[in-house]
């Protein structure tokens, strides 16, 4: 899709760290084929846009619908940012964090590096979920977004006063155990049930099924998975951090996967593209194709189609050459 074919929608209001953008005639953004993006606005003294991609950035992924932000302003600015859709009594009835991000646009007289100019989820939502919903998600045809940013920092979760730590062995605030079971042996972890049912919708159903049940039945088996990989799971649920992801980022990956810790796939899915190279790109598309990894998908097959150039110094590494599509400026 060409620059071409954007169209500059709505308006945005702004306070402190958030921005909420608003259109009037929001089904029609769903059903085109253009890009949609908001009017340039200012955060922390930095010009940013909306862009949503209606029938998803990946070709073949026609029925995804793809939301990032691009930078505009001409600095290097670390952040990272969530996007919620407002319901009807302006509250989140859909949220997505997008993991945090070093952005870097060219600055003038320097090199071009446009390596995370622009970032987002290329896995926003599915297009149909949105437009059979369309009561829920856009009342009386009006689409209202809140893009929250936490510059220079993870603090989007913070949820409880406590250490991390003392929440693991508080048997007495707590409200259910994870019993995690690693080749016949058992590990008790402790948790607040509002705090996993808020962000897991496999915790939620499961809790609801049990809502009649005494804390004492309140417990979950955890198979297939080690006691360390639950711990960060955990540590991400409370802090919005992972330790360690070096050596266990497709463990808590696949936890996430199966928890549907949606924010925790798309920080894994970061990790993974910025350890991407030429020795794990196979292995790292098959990880992709398996579990519906969009963006990490498009890398390693990019990264792997520059691999097989015979004159690969005349190519950009895919690292540099990652969201160009949104490099170019909306402003004819």
């Amino acid at each position: 899709m060409s620059s071409n074919s954007v169209i500059k929608v709505g308006s945005v209001t702004t306070y402190n760290n958030t921005a909420t953008w608003i259109s009037q005639d929001a089904c029609s953004i769903f059903y085109r084929d253009n890009w949609s993006v908001s009017p340039p606005f200012n955060i922390d003294g930095v010009s940013w846009q909306l862009v949503i991609i209606p029938k998803g950035y990946v070709d073949g992924d026609t029925e995804l619908v793809s939301v990032f932000m691009r930078l505009k302003s001409d600095v290097e600015y670390k952040t990272n940012y969530s996007i919620s859709v407002m319901g009807k009594d302006n509250t989140p009835c859909y949220h997505r964090v997008c993991g945090i991000r070093n952005y870097v646009r060219k600055l003038k007289n320097e090199e071009p590096n446009n390596k995370y100019h622009s970032w987002g989820l290329a896995d926003f939502i599915q297009r149909q979920e949105i437009l059979e919903k369309s009561d829920h998600y856009m009342s009386r045809n009006r689409l209202v977004i809140l893009i929250e940013f936490y510059p220079d920092r993870f603090n989007v979760y913070n949820r409880f006063p406590y250490t991390f730590d003392s929440i693991l062995n508080n048997t007495e605030e707590c409200d259910v155990t994870l019993i995690v079971k690693v080749e016949n042996k058992f590990k008790y972890l402790h948790a607040h049930i509002n705090v996993l049912s808020k962000t897991s919708k496999v915790f939620a159903e499961l809790f609801a099924k049990r809502s009649d049940l005494g804390k004492a039945q309140k417990a979950v088996v955890v198979e297939g998975f080690k006691h360390e990989v639950i711990v960060e799971m955990l540590r991400f649920l409370y802090t919005g951090e992972v330790q360690n992801m070096e050596n266990m980022a497709q463990e808590i990956l696949l936890a996430a996967r199966r928890y549907g810790i949606l924010d925790l796939i798309d920080v894994c899915d970061d990790f993974l593209y910025q350890n991407l190279s030429g020795d794990n790109a196979s292995a790292y598309l098959d990880l992709a194709n398996n579990h519906k990894l969009v963006s990490l998908k498009q890398n390693a097959e990019d990264l792997i189609s520059l691999t097989d150039e015979k004159d690969k110094e005349t190519h950009p590494t895919t690292t540099d050459h990652v969201y160009t599509f949104l490099t170019s400026d909306f402003d004819g």
